[in-house]
């Protein structure tokens, strides 16, 4: 951490900024209904550049044909979606910045969870950039992936709409006018012209999907899909098309990779950062500290289900059949690496990842950070003042001062 750059950030920092902040991002995104936090994570770019490899490293694993194989018993009768790909076009990697086991004070990542699912590409890119502005950083720090905000929007095109009209490309969401993700949604459509549509409104004809546009049908030829499945089960719903429909489009990730790439791969993998991890299904005997244990369903999202003190009754209360759905995870201990004038927040770290046609590795794009105090990181956890979402900036040179160039 650039421990300097944070201390500095704390000096200077007036409150009237980040409300200055807070307008122009309500401006230029829509409301935004979750925290921000009010300090971004000041990081250098050899440290950044170690998480990222860290990531990277895990997702190739995930694509091996052993763990394919391996992974294809997570899927449900009618939860498999023909034509998938080869590689994730998204991924996102959720880190923990903890402190080794040795005690030294250096800080290491620890996976805490990934998903072959989209994470906010267009609303960070936003953020960051209008963090960068209103506090008036330094040229010197970086904030993204590419050279220029113009490479990193012409990246994101590509990604999203390739060589179709965007008009005949879509993100889609179940009622995405509520989702809290809606900011980042809005911002996509502005930089890349591909419109977001609610889900329950296409129109299925053959294996063809629509949607109308004033009053025009309009084909749907490639999807930015943004759908939970777990959410769509938790609220019942019924979309025009089944999963397992086998439909005439382009997916923007596949969705079989959200199920592949999951908490279900903890065990799998192979990596310093990665906690022991083992399914319920193969634990013949639970173990003895088992207070230092976390109990997690595979397939949730944002913290869902997540139980930090389970019990052996919680674990008896899983029926057999279901116990490759959950695991116990070793509870990481996240350090307290991000000062504020309320003490030191922990720090998740998520690093989003794109994987672009003909390429034989994904590429880092963005960052994310959750930052709070409790034991929780997701934004529904982190509601007080300097907690909640934000973003990294890193530089390539040791700087102590993040608003002098």
């Amino acid at each position: 951490m650039l421990s300097d750059c944070h201390q500095q950030f704390l000096t200077d920092f007036q409150e009237q900024q980040f409300l200055t902040l807070l307008q122009s991002l309500h401006t230029s995104c829509g409301p935004i209904n979750f925290r921000l936090a009010e300090s971004p994570l000041f990081a250098s770019e050899r440290f950044v550049n170690s998480v990222v490899d860290a990531a990277r490293s895990l997702v190739l694993q995930c694509v091996h044909d052993r763990y394919i194989k391996t992974s294809n018993r997570c899927f449900g009768d009618t939860e498999r979606v023909p034509g998938e790909e080869g590689v994730p076009t998204v991924s996102t990697i959720d880190f923990a910045l903890a402190y080794p086991e040795d005690g030294t004070e250096d800080i290491v990542p620890r996976l805490i969870e990934l998903q072959g699912f989209p994470s906010m590409y267009g609303f960070q890119f936003e953020l960051l950039k209008t963090m960068h502005r209103e506090y008036g950083f330094s040229d010197e720090l970086r904030y993204h992936f590419y050279n220029s905000d113009d490479e990193y929007i012409s990246m994101l095109k590509e990604l999203l709409v390739a060589d179709q009209d965007p008009n005949e490309c879509v993100l889609l969401e179940i009622n995405p006018l509520s989702q809290k993700t809606l900011p980042d949604f809005l911002v996509t459509q502005r930089l890349t012209g591909m419109p977001f549509v609610d889900a329950r409104e296409v129109e299925k004809e053959g294996n063809k999907l629509f949607y109308r546009k004033g009053g025009k049908r309009i084909q749907i030829k490639r999807i930015f899909n943004r759908i939970l499945l777990d959410e769509q089960h938790e609220l019942n719903e019924q979309l025009p098309f089944n999963w397992s429909d086998d439909l005439d489009v382009q997916w923007v990730c596949h969705p079989n990779w959200g199920t592949r790439i999951s908490k279900f791969a903890l065990p799998w993998l192979e990596h310093r950062t990665v906690p022991e991890t083992t399914l319920l299904e193969d634990i013949d005997d639970l173990p003895e500290d088992l207070d230092q244990w976390i109990l997690k369903p595979c397939f949730s999202f944002a913290g869902k289900g997540v139980n930090l003190s389970p019990t052996e009754e919680d674990i008896k209360a899983i029926l057999p059949q279901n116990r490759y759905r959950w695991m116990l995870q070793r509870k990481v201990e996240f350090a307290n690496v991000l000062p504020t004038p309320w003490g030191s927040n922990k720090v998740e770290f998520r690093v989003m990842l794109v994987w672009r046609k003909g390429q034989p590795q994904p590429e880092p794009a963005m960052t994310l950070i959750r930052t709070g105090r409790g034991p929780m990181m997701s934004i529904r956890h982190n509601t007080h003042p300097w907690t909640g979402s934000g973003g990294v900036f890193f530089s390539k040179r040791h700087i102590s001062n993040p608003f002098i160039s």
